[in-house]
């Protein structure tokens, strides 16, 4: 393979992912089930029909932030470093857990996200016995502050209430969910001057919702740091997330006096369906939007097995490994997270003329791909062909060998190696 532009045909199938190493070289309703539908098949009638083209510069560096990052997920033992370190995550986000993850979080160099919610409890877990903190905000307050107190000064994020549309998590008004969390964010910034604040934490994107928490945040004199919500939109619905991250920062930069914010954070909380979690390509499809949208960082939801099993809670680092009786084994998503963190250090620029195929590609030795096809079956193609055009090659009048692995759709079932 000569220095230059070059091309190259490749196949790929839905939800599969292809690896290249070229060695040496106020809260929305949700849309219908029918509206996502109608939204799918508009946006893809507009997508290329016949061959699909990504186009890749290794001579052209880009910045890239890891958004890579993880819900509870492990202890102080599991799983083994061998699986955590390759990941190299970046934000962790806990609650009652913090005490057994921080120590390894912060050796792993990751920000700790502390969940106030997800210590107070919620209304679904404790009906009898739950507390609205609106009930009784002297005794919210308090608790606030003991549990900012004995974070001992450590640069956390403290996220105040989890999720506020759902009745399993807030039952109170819309009212009292904003005024809960302004007082929460008065006693941090009191406590722990370097400490982000994190809000709304909502279980979708709403521009009205996300307004109407900055200006409220604003009409109180209440600090607010970063803006979080959790993203489990379709696949085929995912480049909008890089618009609804560029209104979000724009939205609280805006706004000076809340919390006179020079650099606000937006990061992603939750991402990734129940359906989507261990699909290899919609793991590589979230993290590629994400990041080119300019999110700080995201993590990666935990949801129940098909054996009724958290994968928050077992260790699995999200279900990115199959867990069972201590024994762990990598599974297709954490190849995937793996490749995508390997090629976090030297980026370089590509793009896809059709979203539903994403690539990030990085240069060194050796240089990488990773192209992934993911989309729902009932408005795309089972297989699409796909010219890569690469330029800027680093080697001169040389030959160079290319190896491609796929990382199939496995599902809850572990891959201990890739496959040529």
């Amino acid at each position: 393979m000569k220095q230059g532009r070059i091309a190259r045909l490749l196949t790929i199938t839905t939800s599969c992912l292809a690896v290249l190493p070229i060695a040496n070289c106020a809260f929305g309703q949700p849309p219908s089930i029918q509206e996502k539908l109608r939204q799918g098949m508009e946006i893809v009638s507009s997508y290329p029909r016949d061959s699909a083209q990504i186009e890749v510069d290794f001579h052209r560096p880009v910045a890239a932030k890891s958004m890579i990052g993880l819900v509870h997920g492990m202890d102080q033992l599991n799983p083994p470093d061998r699986y955590l370190v390759p990941l190299a995550s970046k934000l962790w986000r806990t609650g009652r857990q913090g005490r057994q993850i921080y120590p390894r979080s912060k050796h792993s160099g990751s920000q700790i996200i502390v969940v106030l919610s997800d210590i107070w409890g919620y209304p679904a877990q404790q009906r009898a016995h739950w507390r609205p903190p609106y009930r009784n905000f002297a005794q919210w307050e308090s608790f606030v502050r003991k549990t900012v107190k004995s974070s001992q000064g450590a640069p956390i994020i403290f996220e105040i209430w989890n999720e506020p549309e759902s009745r399993d998590f807030w039952i109170g008004t819309s009212e009292q969910w904003l005024e809960t969390c302004a007082r929460a964010a008065r006693v941090i910034a009191s406590e722990s001057p370097q400490a982000r604040i994190a809000g709304p934490s909502l279980a979708r994107f709403s521009t009205t919702a996300m307004q109407r928490y900055i200006e409220y945040f604003r009409t109180q004199n209440v600090p607010l740091t970063a803006l979080t919500w959790h993203e489990f939109r379709s696949d085929l619905l995912l480049p909008k997330i890089q618009a609804d991250i560029a209104f979000s920062r724009n939205a609280l930069l805006a706004d000076s006096r809340v919390g006179a914010v020079q650099a606000p954070l937006v990061y992603i909380g939750e991402f990734l369906g129940p359906e989507a979690q261990l699909r290899p390509a919609s793991n590589l499809a979230y993290m590629s939007y994400m990041e080119s949208g300019g999110a700080d960082g995201a993590c990666r939801a935990c949801w129940n097995e098909s054996n009724g099993t958290s994968n928050c809670w077992n260790c699995s680092l999200d279900g990115l490994l199959s867990a069972n009786r201590g024994h762990f084994l990598p599974r297709a998503a954490w190849w995937t997270n793996k490749f995508y963190s390997d090629s976090l250090a030297r980026r370089v620029k590509s793009a896809s003329n059709d979203p539903r195929i994403v690539c990030l590609a990085s240069a060194g030795s050796p240089c990488t791909l990773l192209v992934g096809y993911c989309g729902e079956r009932i408005v795309c193609p089972e297989q699409k062909f796909v010219t890569l055009k690469l330029s800027g090659m680093p080697f001169k009048g040389k030959t160079c060998a290319v190896s491609i692995f796929n990382i199939p759709n496995t599902g809850e079932s572990p891959l201990p190696e890739l496959q040529q």
